[in-house]
């Protein structure tokens, strides 16, 4: 019985000191899943935006999904159009047909957002040219801050070999 009490004890310290160091409410801690799947459309619908420019090889309406500071920050131009020169082919399936995985950034100040941003993956990509993409996007939805920091921030396209780092960078620069 005593090994009980000394096991809760644990565990409340535990989610305690979760609290205290990401600096959440219980209730934003316990809610982050949930605000996820409510931003999910919006992520697939900005993925469809993304592949439908890649897929008809439309700079400018790729270009026009990126936020003002992005468009100050680096040459979307021309990473964009090396994208372009890089994806091959017309997709063969649709978002909701590849493996996903979507999270989330916020930070909140009297119960309302003062920054909020949306990570979203897409894997497995495939193209009638027989290539296989994989793509890492980051969205920024909120920012009290830098407004020319809202809107797509950076679209990295993942190594095709290994899924792991990136071969190309829309919005950021690769090390």
């Amino acid at each position: 019985m005593r090994t009980y009490t000394h096991i809760t004890q644990v565990l409340v310290c535990a989610l305690l000191g979760m609290f205290l160091l990401t600096s959440c409410k219980p209730s934003d801690f316990f809610t982050s899943e949930k605000r996820s799947a409510n931003e999910r459309p919006f992520a697939i619908e900005t993925m469809k935006k993304i592949i439908t420019a890649l897929d008809e090889e439309d700079s400018e309406a790729l270009f026009a999904l990126f936020s003002e500071a992005a468009k100050e920050n680096y040459d979307l131009e021309s990473q964009i159009e090396e994208a372009m020169e890089y994806y091959k082919g017309k997709s063969l399936i649709t978002c909701e047909d590849v493996n996903q995985f979507f999270t989330g950034s916020s930070g909140t100040k009297d119960g309302a957002y003062y920054y909020k941003s949306i990570r979203f993956l897409l894997y497995d990509w495939k193209t009638d040219a027989g290539e296989t993409y994989s793509f890492d996007v980051v969205y920024v939805l909120t920012e009290e801050e830098d407004p020319a920091q809202i809107g797509l921030s950076k679209i990295l396209f993942k190594d095709p070999a290994t899924n792991n780092g990136y071969v190309l960078a829309i919005g950021a620069k690769l090390e």
